[in-house]
């Protein structure tokens, strides 16, 4: 009897030891793991961290002005030191890249001060108005791109008539007002659109089916002013 009670003593003692190794390895592994996850929570703050100090850094640097750089040698430039690009240049001919436009554009006519040079660059048969509704004192003569022309007049106290003449059978005044009356008249022929506002006569527009005319007049003038002038209309120079 006493042989089977320390066996079974025995027996105990070794399921005891057995449960006491595995409570003390379970501490430990716990332990371990939260070593590690603390560890692995560290370097993520610390990468983080760096992050943030880079992005900083990156920003400081983006809000510093860079120094403008000079066009390099050969590239033309417009009147504010902006390049010109080989499309717009390739679009200046001569006088052109004289007379640039609003961001260095080219202008779309060009401004003649010689009456001999522009009708002799007049490729549609230059014509000129030959009776005006004042003495004209100052002439200005330009060529459009398209190769249009315009031919505009003006006397000691601003009255002004702008004369037109392009390609096509459309109205090509550039005026573009709300005319309280439009009159149709026949002038040599043809039938001449007259447009009137405030009781004078501003505009007047035609075709001959090869070439549109217009012929604008600022303050503007007598409907029979206007036909005197669509009718003094003759080849320029002669």
């Amino acid at each position: 009897m006493k042989h089977k009670d320390c066996a079974v003593m025995k027996a105990v003692s070794r399921l005891l030891l057995c449960l006491l190794v595995a409570v003390c390895a379970a501490g430990c592994g716990k332990g371990a793991k939260g070593q590690g996850e603390s560890s692995a929570r560290n370097e993520q703050n610390e990468e983080e961290r760096l992050t943030e100090t880079k992005i900083a850094l990156e920003d400081e640097s983006g809000t510093a002005e860079d120094p403008e750089e000079d066009p390099a040698e050969g590239v033309e430039t417009d009147e504010d030191g902006n390049p010109i690009s080989e499309e717009d240049m390739a679009n200046i001919e001569g006088e052109d890249f004289e007379n640039l436009g609003i961001d260095g554009l080219p202008s779309p006519y060009v401004e003649y001060t010689d009456f001999d040079v522009f009708i002799g660059d007049v490729e549609i048969g230059a014509e000129e108005l030959t009776n005006l509704p004042f003495k004209a004192k100052y002439f200005n003569y330009l060529l459009y791109n398209d190769g249009m022309y315009e031919i505009q007049y003006e006397d000691e106290d601003g009255r002004q008539v702008s004369f037109r003449k392009g390609k096509g059978t459309e109205d090509i005044s550039g005026v573009y007002l709300d005319f309280e009356k439009k009159d149709i008249v026949s002038v040599n022929g043809r039938e001449v659109r007259l447009s009137t506002a405030d009781g004078k006569c501003l505009l007047a527009v035609w075709t001959d089916g090869t070439y549109a005319y217009s012929i604008f007049a600022d303050p503007g003038c007598t409907k029979e002013q206007m036909i005197e002038m669509v009718s003094s209309v003759q080849p320029a120079g002669k």
